[in-house]
């Protein structure tokens, strides 16, 4: 057996500090883009993954600390910033958020996402007016022609909402951004439909494949017997027209002539409107197995000489639904809330017919309508994300694993905007109501929701 002398040294200690050398040198090289770029992206990547299955599982103190980790070791990301600063914001945390913003904005002050977030940030905190001036920034910057572009006047009729200016001016906004999202075709209907009517046949349609058959009856019997009213006054006031002319000037001037051919022009439009509800009303009815119903509302539908089985064959097919349940749960809870803080009389509300509309005075049951069928709407949506009824692949519905997460917080907006109107109209109760329903999706009623 060899044996190895005392004096030899094996080659594994040969040189032990140059060795030692080499593994400080090469762990150096290592380091240095780890030290330079503050831990480097790839771990800061690490970081916002934790971050997200934090906030997956509901820890978003834990999510927030991972992203503050990922933000300290990339800098220069402004991404993992604003991500850090909208977790903040969700946190009651909106000056940290802001501070966060306005980091991003120093480098890049056009960034619209940290414009945006520091808009949120700052009416997390309450500071309304100078998230509208935010807001007005981010127009000027992205160079946005506001006037149409409907989810931009919406939003700017919001802002001041929030920030209790301009209100007339805000109600113009929203007004138009109605008309505009109004515009487009609804399913193969050969007629219009305002936003309202819109919004209530296609919370009808997803209601009815989504187990809220019942829920959805008083919603659209609600706004049939105001358009049967609305036609009952109309058809009353033509008739008093017809007979002052008859009496007072016949045969009628040609500009009479066509003020009463527009007037039941109009008329007609309200009753192709009120045809649609009742054909959605009468689905509703055969789907409870309320037959004698049904057939009222058919009935009442060829008493208009129309036919509501090709009504029903025209209506919107559920993906076109569930898009104008989202636009118009937005658009008519701002329309509700800007009407709801206006001084009544102030104002009128549009009853929206065709090309053409009826003006009538504005009260608190005109923003209250409107905030009734925003929040009907987007309950029908948040139930409609625990069915099949959303297809990925079209590309066009929201995820509804990330809807989920903001849906307490969303519709705890909602009531607190139908709150406030509800106080200042005088209905104490219903403002309990709604504060309780508040605190029952884990929110605190107040304007810090926004």
């Amino acid at each position: 057996m060899d044996s190895q002398s005392p004096n030899e040294q094996s080659p594994s200690d040969d040189n032990p500090l140059a060795r030692q050398l080499v593994i400080a040198g090469f762990s150096a090289l290592l380091l240095l883009p780890l030290v330079t770029y503050g831990c480097g992206p790839e771990w800061a990547r690490w970081d916002a993954a934790q971050a997200v299955i934090a906030y997956d599982r509901g820890d978003i103190d834990q999510a927030i600390f991972q992203l503050t980790t990922a933000v300290e070791r990339s800098p220069r990301d402004p991404s993992l910033k604003i991500s850090l600063a909208k977790k903040l914001i969700e946190s009651g945390r909106g000056d940290e958020a802001e501070a966060l913003c306005d980091e991003i904005l120093e480098r890049f002050p056009d960034n619209d996402p940290a414009l945006i977030t520091k808009a949120n940030s700052q009416q997390a905190q309450g500071n309304f007016r100078l998230a509208l001036d935010t807001f007005n920034l981010r127009a000027r910057q992205r160079n946005w022609t506001i006037s149409r572009r409907p989810d931009k006047l919406n939003e700017r009729a919001y802002f001041r909402a929030l920030a209790g200016v301009q209100l007339e001016d805000a109600k113009e906004d929203i007004d138009l951004a109605c008309a505009l999202v109004s515009q487009p075709s609804f399913g193969s209907l050969p007629w219009s439909l305002g936003l309202s009517q819109r919004s209530l046949a296609a919370s009808g349609i997803i209601a009815m494949e989504i187990g809220m058959t019942q829920q959805a009856i008083p919603h659209l019997s609600d706004a049939i017997e105001s358009l049967r009213r609305l036609l009952h006054e109309s058809n009353t006031e033509l008739n008093r027209e017809i007979m002052d002319l008859v009496t007072q000037e016949y045969p009628p001037t040609q500009e009479k002539a066509n003020g009463q051919n527009e007037f039941r022009d109009l008329i007609r439009a309200s009753e192709e409107t009120m045809a649609t509800l009742l054909t959605v009303r009468a689905l509703a009815y055969q789907q409870l197995g309320l037959d004698d119903l049904c057939n009222q509302d058919r009935e009442e539908v060829r008493s208009m000489s129309l036919n509501s089985d090709r009504i029903a064959a025209a209506l919107p097919e559920e993906i076109e639904c569930i898009d104008t349940i989202q636009i118009s749960s937005a658009f008519l809870d701002t329309r509700g809330f800007i009407i709801g803080l206006m001084p009544m009389g102030s104002h009128t509300a549009t009853i929206e017919l065709k090309d053409e509309s009826i003006r009538v005075s504005g009260s608190f049951e005109d923003a209250l309508r409107d905030l009734n069928q925003s929040i009907f709407a987007f309950e029908v949506f948040e139930n409609s994300l625990k069915s099949n009824i959303h297809n990925h692949a079209e590309g066009s519905v929201q995820d509804p694993v990330a809807a989920q997460k903001s849906i307490g917080k969303q519709k705890a907006v909602l009531l607190y905007h139908r709150l406030v109107v509800r106080e200042k109209s005088g209905d104490a109760d219903g403002a309990r109501e709604d504060a309780k329903a508040i605190k029952a999706l884990d929110c605190r009623p107040g304007p810090h929701l926004f």
